[in-house]
């Protein structure tokens, strides 16, 4: 992870970095993509790597 972590704030139990190159992007239409909220993010990972 030398290099592209340097790019970053990494998280306790990092472990992978994906260096990727993208050649093509579709759109949908959304129709039928349902919406969800953000209530926030999870700290159970961070917690599990910290101890």
């Amino acid at each position: 992870m030398s290099g592209l972590s340097d790019h970053f704030d990494l998280i306790p139990g990092a472990r992978q970095i994906f260096d990727l190159s993208v050649d093509l992007v579709q759109k949908y239409c959304g129709m039928s993509v349902p919406f969800y909220n953000f209530d926030g993010s999870r700290d159970q990972l961070n917690d599990w790597a910290t101890k």
